[in-house]
């Protein structure tokens, strides 16, 4: 068997995805409250790593995101 980790950011409210890890780096876009996106990397204390729906890939502000994890096994016969 096989368990795969999928872990989800929900916008909390209007969040600025960042080009950086940082409010210094450019706004590549903004999303509404309830926006849910791919993680890629949660390791950076305050930034996190996501993907859009569209395939844009930024950062935003872990406060301004609730994350959560779900997990599917998969069982090989």
């Amino acid at each position: 068997q096989s368990t795969t980790y999928q872990t989800t950011a929900t916008a909390t409210g209007s969040v600025a995805v960042r080009s950086g890890p940082g409010e210094a780096y450019r706004v590549l876009a903004t999303v509404s409250k309830s926006t849910k996106m791919e993680v890629l990397d949660q390791s950076n204390t305050s930034w996190v790593k996501v993907k859009l729906s569209n395939g844009t890939i930024g950062y935003c502000s872990k406060s301004a995101v609730g994350l959560s994890t779900t997990s599917t096994t998969v069982y090989n016969q």
